[in-house]
Protein backbone atom coordinates (compact mmCIF):
# COMPACT_ATOMS: atom_id res chain seq x y z
CA UNK A 1 0.00 0.00 0.00
CA UNK A 2 1.36 3.45 -0.85
CA UNK A 3 0.40 4.97 2.50
CA UNK A 4 0.54 3.99 6.14
CA UNK A 5 -3.02 4.12 7.49
CA UNK A 6 -2.00 4.22 11.16
CA UNK A 7 0.34 7.17 10.57
CA UNK A 8 -2.32 9.12 8.67
CA UNK A 9 -4.92 8.50 11.38
CA UNK A 10 -2.44 9.47 14.10
CA UNK A 11 -1.62 12.71 12.22
CA UNK A 12 -5.31 13.63 11.93
CA UNK A 13 -5.99 12.89 15.59
CA UNK A 14 -2.92 14.86 16.66
CA UNK A 15 -4.09 17.84 14.59
CA UNK A 16 -7.60 17.67 16.10
CA UNK A 17 -6.14 17.49 19.61
CA UNK A 18 -3.99 20.57 18.97
CA UNK A 19 -6.91 22.60 17.61
CA UNK A 20 -9.14 21.47 20.48
CA UNK A 21 -6.54 22.47 23.07
CA UNK A 22 -6.08 25.88 21.47
CA UNK A 23 -9.80 26.69 21.35
CA UNK A 24 -10.45 25.27 24.81
CA UNK A 25 -7.67 27.51 26.16
CA UNK A 26 -9.06 30.63 24.46
CA UNK A 27 -12.68 30.03 25.39
CA UNK A 28 -12.18 28.44 28.77
CA UNK A 29 -14.49 25.58 27.88
CA UNK A 30 -14.65 22.73 25.42
CA UNK A 31 -16.97 23.02 22.44
CA UNK A 32 -18.69 20.07 20.71
CA UNK A 33 -16.64 18.85 17.78
CA UNK A 34 -17.91 17.69 14.40
CA UNK A 35 -15.92 16.26 11.52
CA UNK A 36 -16.83 16.58 7.85
CA UNK A 37 -15.41 14.84 4.82
CA UNK A 38 -16.13 14.60 1.11
CA UNK A 39 -15.36 11.58 -1.09
CA UNK A 40 -12.27 9.81 0.21
CA UNK A 41 -12.14 12.39 3.02
CA UNK A 42 -15.55 11.12 4.17
CA UNK A 43 -14.08 7.64 4.42
CA UNK A 44 -11.25 8.99 6.60
CA UNK A 45 -13.74 10.97 8.71
CA UNK A 46 -15.78 7.83 9.36
CA UNK A 47 -12.64 5.86 10.23
CA UNK A 48 -11.48 8.55 12.66
CA UNK A 49 -14.91 8.60 14.33
CA UNK A 50 -14.84 4.83 14.69
CA UNK A 51 -11.38 4.99 16.27
CA UNK A 52 -12.30 7.87 18.64
CA UNK A 53 -16.07 7.69 19.24
CA UNK A 54 -15.83 9.90 22.34
CA UNK A 55 -13.99 12.68 20.50
CA UNK A 56 -16.64 13.95 18.06
CA UNK A 57 -20.27 14.88 18.55
CA UNK A 58 -21.06 13.99 14.95
CA UNK A 59 -19.72 13.01 11.56
CA UNK A 60 -20.91 14.64 8.33
CA UNK A 61 -20.15 12.78 5.12
CA UNK A 62 -20.64 14.12 1.61
CA UNK A 63 -20.48 11.64 -1.25
CA UNK A 64 -18.61 9.09 0.87
CA UNK A 65 -16.42 6.65 -1.01
CA UNK A 66 -17.38 3.43 0.75
CA UNK A 67 -16.68 0.95 -2.00
CA UNK A 68 -14.83 0.86 -5.31
CA UNK A 69 -16.80 -0.13 -8.41
CA UNK A 70 -15.85 -3.30 -10.27
CA UNK A 71 -13.97 -1.33 -12.93
CA UNK A 72 -11.48 -0.14 -10.26
CA UNK A 73 -10.91 -3.47 -8.51
CA UNK A 74 -8.05 -5.84 -9.28
CA UNK A 75 -10.10 -9.01 -9.54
Amino acid sequence: MWFDEKTILADYVSFFDEVNAEYTGHLGRELPKFIIGDGVGALWALRICLDRPDHFKGCITLNPLLEFGKQFRNE
